[in-house]
Protein backbone atom coordinates (compact mmCIF):
# COMPACT_ATOMS: atom_id res chain seq x y z
CA UNK A 1 0.00 0.00 0.00
CA UNK A 2 1.14 3.59 -0.52
CA UNK A 3 2.66 5.38 2.49
CA UNK A 4 0.62 7.85 4.48
CA UNK A 5 1.47 11.50 4.06
CA UNK A 6 1.86 14.07 6.81
CA UNK A 7 1.85 17.75 5.85
CA UNK A 8 3.48 20.38 8.08
CA UNK A 9 2.65 24.03 7.49
CA UNK A 10 4.62 27.00 8.82
CA UNK A 11 7.22 24.97 10.74
CA UNK A 12 10.98 25.68 11.01
CA UNK A 13 13.20 23.03 9.44
CA UNK A 14 16.69 23.06 7.99
CA UNK A 15 17.35 24.40 4.48
CA UNK A 16 20.09 21.95 3.50
CA UNK A 17 17.67 19.11 2.88
CA UNK A 18 15.12 21.17 1.00
CA UNK A 19 15.91 19.83 -2.48
CA UNK A 20 15.42 16.23 -1.47
CA UNK A 21 12.26 17.12 0.42
CA UNK A 22 10.74 18.95 -2.50
CA UNK A 23 11.56 16.09 -4.84
CA UNK A 24 9.83 13.35 -2.87
CA UNK A 25 6.25 14.06 -3.83
CA UNK A 26 5.12 10.62 -2.72
CA UNK A 27 6.77 10.94 0.65
CA UNK A 28 5.26 10.09 4.00
CA UNK A 29 5.72 13.54 5.51
CA UNK A 30 4.89 16.70 3.57
CA UNK A 31 6.17 20.02 4.91
CA UNK A 32 4.29 23.09 3.80
CA UNK A 33 4.63 26.81 4.42
CA UNK A 34 8.05 26.59 6.06
CA UNK A 35 10.48 29.50 6.02
CA UNK A 36 13.95 28.56 4.84
CA UNK A 37 17.15 30.02 6.24
CA UNK A 38 20.53 28.75 7.29
CA UNK A 39 22.39 30.95 9.75
CA UNK A 40 25.15 28.43 10.37
CA UNK A 41 26.63 27.93 6.94
CA UNK A 42 26.61 30.00 3.75
CA UNK A 43 27.98 26.95 1.94
CA UNK A 44 25.00 24.89 3.02
CA UNK A 45 22.66 27.66 1.91
CA UNK A 46 24.36 27.83 -1.49
CA UNK A 47 24.06 24.07 -1.84
CA UNK A 48 20.36 24.22 -1.05
CA UNK A 49 19.97 27.11 -3.50
CA UNK A 50 21.68 25.16 -6.26
CA UNK A 51 19.33 22.26 -5.81
CA UNK A 52 16.29 24.55 -5.66
CA UNK A 53 17.29 26.09 -8.99
CA UNK A 54 17.04 22.66 -10.60
CA UNK A 55 13.52 22.26 -9.22
CA UNK A 56 12.09 25.76 -9.53
CA UNK A 57 14.23 27.26 -12.28
CA UNK A 58 15.38 30.18 -10.17
CA UNK A 59 17.65 30.94 -7.26
CA UNK A 60 16.60 32.16 -3.83
CA UNK A 61 18.21 35.25 -2.31
CA UNK A 62 18.67 36.28 1.31
CA UNK A 63 15.25 37.90 1.41
CA UNK A 64 13.65 34.54 0.66
CA UNK A 65 15.08 33.05 3.84
CA UNK A 66 13.73 34.05 7.24
CA UNK A 67 14.14 32.31 10.56
CA UNK A 68 16.94 30.24 12.03
CA UNK A 69 17.46 26.74 10.75
CA UNK A 70 20.51 24.54 10.89
CA UNK A 71 22.26 22.42 8.29
CA UNK A 72 21.86 18.70 8.80
CA UNK A 73 19.30 19.10 11.58
CA UNK A 74 16.33 18.01 9.54
CA UNK A 75 17.67 14.54 8.77
CA UNK A 76 18.39 13.96 12.45
CA UNK A 77 15.23 15.48 13.87
CA UNK A 78 12.90 13.58 11.57
CA UNK A 79 14.97 10.46 10.95
CA UNK A 80 12.82 7.69 9.57
CA UNK A 81 10.15 10.12 8.32
CA UNK A 82 10.53 10.99 4.63
CA UNK A 83 9.38 14.52 3.84
CA UNK A 84 8.56 17.23 1.34
CA UNK A 85 9.10 20.89 2.25
CA UNK A 86 6.75 23.51 0.79
CA UNK A 87 8.36 26.52 2.38
CA UNK A 88 8.05 30.29 2.38
CA UNK A 89 9.09 32.88 4.93
CA UNK A 90 6.84 35.11 6.99
CA UNK A 91 3.78 33.00 6.27
CA UNK A 92 0.35 33.69 7.75
CA UNK A 93 -2.88 31.73 7.86
CA UNK A 94 -4.09 34.00 5.07
CA UNK A 95 -1.20 32.69 2.96
CA UNK A 96 -1.97 29.10 3.91
CA UNK A 97 -5.53 29.57 2.72
CA UNK A 98 -4.44 31.25 -0.50
CA UNK A 99 -2.07 28.40 -1.37
CA UNK A 100 -4.34 25.68 0.04
CA UNK A 101 -4.99 23.80 -3.19
CA UNK A 102 -1.36 23.99 -4.27
CA UNK A 103 0.11 23.08 -0.90
CA UNK A 104 -2.38 20.61 0.53
CA UNK A 105 -4.93 19.19 -1.89
CA UNK A 106 -2.29 18.49 -4.51
CA UNK A 107 -0.53 16.00 -2.22
CA UNK A 108 -3.60 14.44 -0.56
CA UNK A 109 -1.81 13.91 2.77
CA UNK A 110 -3.17 11.71 5.51
CA UNK A 111 -2.23 14.32 8.12
CA UNK A 112 -1.65 18.08 8.00
CA UNK A 113 0.31 19.84 10.77
CA UNK A 114 -0.02 23.64 10.81
CA UNK A 115 1.98 26.35 12.54
CA UNK A 116 0.62 29.81 11.77
CA UNK A 117 -0.87 32.63 13.85
CA UNK A 118 2.36 34.13 15.13
CA UNK A 119 2.78 36.61 12.28
CA UNK A 120 -0.98 37.11 12.00
CA UNK A 121 -1.37 38.30 15.60
CA UNK A 122 1.81 40.40 15.38
CA UNK A 123 0.36 42.23 12.38
CA UNK A 124 -2.72 43.19 14.37
CA UNK A 125 -5.22 40.55 13.33
CA UNK A 126 -7.83 39.97 16.01
CA UNK A 127 -8.34 36.62 17.72
CA UNK A 128 -11.82 36.44 16.18
CA UNK A 129 -10.53 37.09 12.66
CA UNK A 130 -7.77 34.54 13.03
CA UNK A 131 -10.14 31.95 14.49
CA UNK A 132 -12.39 32.28 11.43
CA UNK A 133 -9.42 31.62 9.15
CA UNK A 134 -8.42 28.53 11.15
CA UNK A 135 -11.99 27.26 10.92
CA UNK A 136 -12.00 27.95 7.19
CA UNK A 137 -8.79 25.97 6.77
CA UNK A 138 -10.26 23.07 8.72
CA UNK A 139 -13.52 23.15 6.78
CA UNK A 140 -11.80 23.33 3.41
CA UNK A 141 -9.63 20.37 4.37
CA UNK A 142 -12.67 18.39 5.48
CA UNK A 143 -14.41 19.09 2.18
CA UNK A 144 -11.41 18.37 -0.05
CA UNK A 145 -9.85 15.53 1.96
CA UNK A 146 -12.40 14.24 4.47
CA UNK A 147 -10.16 11.47 5.80
CA UNK A 148 -7.15 13.73 6.42
CA UNK A 149 -6.23 14.53 10.03
CA UNK A 150 -5.33 18.09 11.03
CA UNK A 151 -2.94 19.14 13.81
CA UNK A 152 -2.83 22.81 14.81
CA UNK A 153 0.22 23.96 16.79
CA UNK A 154 -0.14 26.62 19.47
CA UNK A 155 1.47 29.98 18.76
CA UNK A 156 4.82 30.08 20.56
CA UNK A 157 6.16 33.03 22.59
CA UNK A 158 9.15 35.22 21.71
CA UNK A 159 10.96 38.05 23.48
CA UNK A 160 10.42 40.44 20.57
CA UNK A 161 6.65 39.88 20.73
CA UNK A 162 6.23 39.67 24.47
CA UNK A 163 3.71 42.51 24.27
CA UNK A 164 1.22 40.18 22.57
CA UNK A 165 1.86 37.08 24.68
CA UNK A 166 -1.53 37.38 26.40
CA UNK A 167 -3.17 37.59 22.99
CA UNK A 168 -1.25 34.48 21.95
CA UNK A 169 -2.44 32.62 25.06
CA UNK A 170 -6.03 33.66 24.46
CA UNK A 171 -5.90 32.44 20.89
CA UNK A 172 -4.22 29.19 21.93
CA UNK A 173 -7.02 28.65 24.46
CA UNK A 174 -9.62 29.04 21.73
CA UNK A 175 -7.64 26.78 19.40
CA UNK A 176 -7.36 23.97 21.95
CA UNK A 177 -11.11 24.04 22.61
CA UNK A 178 -11.85 24.11 18.89
CA UNK A 179 -9.69 21.06 18.20
CA UNK A 180 -11.32 19.13 21.04
CA UNK A 181 -14.74 19.85 19.56
CA UNK A 182 -13.88 18.60 16.08
CA UNK A 183 -13.34 15.04 14.88
CA UNK A 184 -9.91 14.45 13.38
CA UNK A 185 -8.51 17.77 14.70
CA UNK A 186 -5.65 17.89 17.19
CA UNK A 187 -3.95 20.61 19.27
CA UNK A 188 -0.23 20.51 20.06
CA UNK A 189 1.02 22.89 22.76
CA UNK A 190 3.99 24.73 21.28
CA UNK A 191 3.76 27.62 23.75
CA UNK A 192 4.53 26.35 27.26
CA UNK A 193 7.77 24.47 26.37
CA UNK A 194 9.58 27.80 25.98
CA UNK A 195 9.10 29.02 29.56
CA UNK A 196 11.36 28.79 32.59
CA UNK A 197 10.00 27.47 35.92
CA UNK A 198 9.54 31.08 37.12
CA UNK A 199 7.09 31.73 34.27
CA UNK A 200 9.35 33.87 32.09
CA UNK A 201 10.26 33.11 28.48
CA UNK A 202 13.64 31.42 28.06
CA UNK A 203 16.14 34.16 27.17
CA UNK A 204 18.68 31.92 25.42
CA UNK A 205 16.61 30.29 22.68
CA UNK A 206 16.59 33.12 20.14
CA UNK A 207 18.92 34.62 17.57
CA UNK A 208 19.76 38.33 17.73
CA UNK A 209 16.31 39.49 16.59
CA UNK A 210 14.79 37.81 19.70
CA UNK A 211 12.07 36.38 17.45
CA UNK A 212 13.46 33.47 15.50
CA UNK A 213 14.77 30.44 17.34
CA UNK A 214 18.45 29.63 17.67
CA UNK A 215 19.69 26.05 17.66
CA UNK A 216 18.62 25.40 21.25
CA UNK A 217 15.14 26.74 20.61
CA UNK A 218 14.87 24.90 17.33
CA UNK A 219 15.73 21.60 19.01
CA UNK A 220 12.93 22.12 21.54
CA UNK A 221 10.50 22.92 18.75
CA UNK A 222 11.50 20.06 16.48
CA UNK A 223 11.55 17.52 19.32
CA UNK A 224 7.91 18.30 20.08
CA UNK A 225 7.01 17.82 16.42
CA UNK A 226 8.90 14.55 16.12
CA UNK A 227 7.46 13.19 19.35
CA UNK A 228 3.92 13.99 18.29
CA UNK A 229 4.32 12.51 14.82
CA UNK A 230 5.86 9.27 16.04
CA UNK A 231 3.59 8.78 19.06
CA UNK A 232 0.25 10.12 17.84
CA UNK A 233 0.21 9.99 14.06
CA UNK A 234 2.02 6.77 13.12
Amino acid sequence: SSPSTVTLIGLPFDAAGVAVLFAEVGAELLLIGLSLFNSASNAALRAANSALVKIFGRSFGATDFTGAFFAGAFATDLAGISAINRGFGGSTMTDALYYFDRMVVKYAPSTVVVYEGDNDLAKGKSIEELAKEYEEFSNRLKKALPKTKLVFLAVRPSLSRIAIVDKQKQFNGWLEKYCKSQKGRFFLDMHSPFYLPDGTVMPDIFVADRLHLNEKGYLIFSAKIREFILEKLR
